[in-house]
Formats: C-alpha cells, structure tokens, sequence
C-alpha cells in the first residue's frame, strides 16, 4: 500500500511499508517468522486438556472453556491448562491462529472468587 505524499527524508516519491515502519521493526518481524518457521514440534494433542476443549480446522485453533456453570470463571484447572496451551502453541507451527470462547451463554466471568480469597487451596 504506497501513496504519493512523500517519502521519510522529505523528497517527493511513493511511500510504502518500510517508510512507514522503518528498517528496525520489519527486521524484527522477519527475525520472528524466521523463528516460527524453524520449529520442528508435533502437532498439539487435542484431547489432552481437561478444562478446555480444543477444536483444530487447518491452522485455527479454537479454545473453549468448559466452566459454563461458573459462566466459564477462570480456576487453577483453567490456568493450568492455558498456560499449557500457550507453550504448545508456541512449538506448534502449524497454529496461526487462536480463537477463545467460553461454553454455554457467556464467554468468561473472570477469575473463580473462590480461588481469589483463598490463594494457597
């Protein structure tokens, strides 16, 4: 996407992505697709997350959150899985793309108040 409104030094001309962001940033960026593309991990077990049900189409991965009577309050089963799920992801290049939802009529209440007043049980 390039305009004609000049370019960073002042001078007439198109301007396009790397006016706009700079050298830095898009060198940055490649630095990471580099990194996502050299992983080498297995795909993600599915069926191996207790509090959250994972839904794979092509590179999309849907996460939902199986709470729906707490209207999906976030315990330490949800965090643990999520925190679990994040690292997988992360070896996993195959997944672009992670969309969270909550099961039944709510996405996510929050954090369990019981967990909040009572942090060691």
């Amino acid at each position: 996407m390039a305009s004609d409104t000049g370019t960073r030094d002042g001078s007439a001309g198109r301007v396009g992505p790397a006016d706009l962001l700079g050298n830095r940033e898009i060198a940055a960026v490649d630095a990471g697709a580099a990194r996502w593309n050299s992983c080498t991990m297995p795909n993600i077990d599915l069926e191996s997350y207790e509090h959250v049900r994972l839904h794979r189409d092509g590179p999309v991965l849907t996460a939902t959150i199986t709470n729906p009577e707490k209207k999906n309050a976030v315990n330490r089963g949800i965090t643990g899985d999520f925190q679990r799920l994040w690292r997988d992801v992360d070896a996993d290049e195959d997944v672009r793309v992670v969309v969270l939802t909550g099961a039944g009529n709510a996405f996510c209440a929050g954090v369990d108040l019981r967990i909040a007043h009572n942090p060691g049980g």
